[in-house]
Formats: structure tokens, sequence, C-alpha cells
């Protein structure tokens, strides 16, 4: 399903861009460097340590760069969420290699999409997302254990102080 879902968007992208789904698609480019938490910054260190081989890792890098910039592109957590568009449009750029690490269970792989859960959690009040970001957390949390904790102890504290 990924695989046709990438092929079909990036071989009509630009007419995408063009029709009337064009105020969905058109997103305002967020500045660099972008103002996100300093937590999830921190991930870009996470591909670093892994035991992978360098298609992994550079899997590991562009996805983390893109929840980097859907961070900076909903400004989660400093602005009140107002559409979830930046939420949608990431698990669409998911590039096959990370996809399959996931299905691996790889920690690495599953620690990002725990951090995709915290912006999830931030629009948690929209009812397309609901607690699917706590949900989650709590799953990635579980499965990878305490060797992980570090990595986790974001993730698991916005989930706790939140009312």
């Amino acid at each position: 399903m990924h695989s046709v879902r990438h092929v079909v968007i990036s071989d009509w992208w630009q007419y995408l861009k063009e029709s009337e789904l064009k105020p969905l698609l058109d997103v305002p480019q967020p500045n660099e460097p972008y103002n996100i938490p300093e937590e999830c910054r921190r991930l870009t260190s996470l591909a670093k340590t892994a035991d992978l081989g360098p298609a992994s890792i550079k899997a590991y890098e562009r996805v983390v760069d893109r929840l980097h910039w859907t961070f900076a592109a909903s400004q989660a957590p400093t602005e009140q969420p107002t559409t979830i568009q930046w939420l949608m449009g990431w698990p669409a750029q998911l590039p096959d290699d990370y996809i399959g690490l996931m299905k691996e269970r790889r920690p690495e792989a599953l620690i990002i999409l725990a951090y995709y859960g915290v912006l999830l959690h931030f629009y948690r009040r929209s009812w397309a997302v609901g607690d699917s970001g706590s949900t989650l957390i709590k799953a990635v949390r579980e499965h990878t254990g305490h060797h992980w904790e570090e990595w986790m102890a974001w993730p698991s504290r916005i989930i706790c102080e939140s009312p």
C-alpha cells in the first residue's frame, strides 16, 4: 500500500498542487533552524547511534527531518492547533526503508514513531486524532522497554503532564 501511495503522490504531485486541492497542499515553509522542542531536536542523534547500514541510517535521518519540519509547520506545542493537515502529511512521506524498519520493530524506528505520537497528542482535541497519540506512545514504550527509557522520557512526560 505504501509503495502505491508513494508512486501515486509523486507522479501526480505537480498536478495536485495546481488543482482544487491547492489550498490544502500549499503549505508555508517554516524557517530554519526550525523552532521545535529541544527534545525533538535530539532525535537527530538517534540515527547516529543505530547499529544499522548506511541506507537505514539515511532513512532515519530523512524521517526525522520531515518530523522536525512537521513540528515546525504546525508550531506545536506553542500554538493552538487549527488544522491537522501537517499531521496527516507526515505518514504519507515515509520512505519504504523506514516502513521496513518499523515492520521489523526496530527500536529506533518505533521511537521516532513515538515522537510523532507527541505531535498527535498535541492535536488530541481533533475528532480525527483523539487519544491516538497517547495510545501510540504507550505501545512504543511497552515494546521498547527499559533500555530505551532515555529516548521515551519526553513522549511519556508529555502524555502524563497533559490534562
